[in-house]
């Protein structure tokens, strides 16, 4: 079988299963009913890693193609899907620094209002604008370098010859 080259073609039916925030928000009519997710992967043997967007019940069924030779196997119910938590460091980084970009942004403003905008009465001329353009231009830059900061530096490579 695996020396002939039998294609599997898969059909992954994922219907989601709703979670507790997703229930409320679909009582209150803010989101849709979640529809069946229908993935179709194929492979050249008969097992095959698959990533499954959400939590649901799954339905399986594979196709056996061999030249223009088919042969269906039958759909089976497969495992029941649960949300993983490996990525959740990832997804408390990635709300840190939503939550830090945002803080950054209230500061910036008020200090650029502060300073800038509510000093005078007369604001509009060229140099407010330049000044307050200028100052924008600044902060983004020393968000870049702070950012810049915290990236990891590649391993440096040994010299030549060693």
């Amino acid at each position: 079988m695996f020396r002939n080259k039998v294609e599997f073609q898969w059909t992954f039916e994922l219907t989601p299963t709703k979670e507790l925030f997703e229930r409320i928000c679909l009582g209150l009519g803010l989101v849709r009913d979640p529809k069946t997710i229908t993935l179709s992967p194929r492979s050249l043997g008969p097992s095959l890693v698959q990533y499954f967007p959400r939590p649901g019940r799954l339905r399986v069924s594979v196709k056996l193609v061999y030249g223009r030779e088919f042969k269906d196997v039958a759909q089976t119910d497969g495992p029941t899907i649960q949300s993983s938590s490996d990525f959740t460091a990832y997804k408390i980084l990635a709300g840190a620094e939503i939550w830090s970009w945002m803080l950054g942004a209230m500061v910036a403003i008020g200090t650029g209002l502060s300073t800038y905008y509510f000093k005078g009465t007369a604001w509009g001329s060229f140099n407010d604008y330049l000044t307050m353009f200028l100052w924008g231009m600044g902060i983004d830059q020393g968000k870049s370098f702070l950012q810049a900061l915290q990236a990891p530096t590649p391993a440096s490579s040994p010299p030549a010859g060693h």
